[in-house]
């Protein structure tokens, strides 16, 4: 047996549920407790949201044998348990459906995306967004690079992550260090390195070396063919 002193959330209405969490677990449980104090704890999957409205905090003192617990969260089958990015991702890959409100014009591309996300993982639309300027409250802009990049971009934007191919490698870190977004521009660099051969580092010095990438020409200057 164990005692838990517990804040509870709790709605106004006698038969929605109440929340609580302790030492990492999130219980579910029933609001009739309020009556009989007859309390069954009801574990659900990490993430779960349970909207809860016009609350008040409670507090509870709880004992009870968690090997007695007879209630379970069936889950279907195959499915696996949702991460941010996985939500993030699905979430970009419903687009467009109405809750995008930035288009970035690429080509022939028109990438629908959520400003509060552009702005969070992109300082230059960041500080474009917080200006006094025109374009701080457009809801499309065009991007001048290459679109395979942008393409990179959004999906790294959403996912925190990028596939660079080795023809797209320098188009990625220079759009990355236009937009001043200090992780892609590291997986570009990457990707750069990754690409050399005997055949083209000394192009890809000359270019590293006037764009200023001054970490990219360090690596040059260490690099020997495999």
């Amino acid at each position: 047996m164990k005692t838990w002193r517990m804040a509870f959330l709790a709605a106004s209405h006698e038969r929605d549920c109440f929340s609580f969490i302790d030492l990492g677990f999130i219980f579910l449980v029933d609001a009739t407790f309020l009556r009989d104090y007859d309390v069954v704890p009801v574990p659900i999957p990490e993430g779960t949201v349970i909207p809860l409205m016009r609350c008040n905090l409670l507090t509870f003192e709880l004992t009870f044998d968690w090997n007695d617990v007879p209630y379970s969260i069936p889950s279907k089958a195959g499915e696996t348990s949702r991460t941010l990015r996985g939500d993030l991702l699905a979430l970009l890959e419903r687009q467009p459906d109405g809750t995008a409100d930035v288009v970035l014009i690429a080509g022939p591309d028109r990438h629908h995306v959520h400003r509060a996300l552009l702005s969070a993982r992109c300082d230059y639309y960041r500080h474009l967004f917080q200006s006094d300027f025109a374009d701080a409250r457009a809801t499309e802009f065009i991007v001048p690079d290459d679109p395979a990049a942008v393409r990179i971009f959004v999906r790294f934007l959403y996912s925190d992550d990028a596939d660079i191919p080795a023809d797209n490698a320098i188009a990625v870190t220079e759009m990355a260090n236009r937009l001043l977004v200090p992780k892609l521009f590291e997986l570009g660099v990457a990707a750069v390195v990754a690409s050399l051969s005997a055949s083209n580092i000394a192009g890809i010095r000359v270019w590293a070396n006037r764009r200023g990438y001054s970490a990219l020409s360090t690596k040059l200057d260490t690099w020997v063919e495999a």
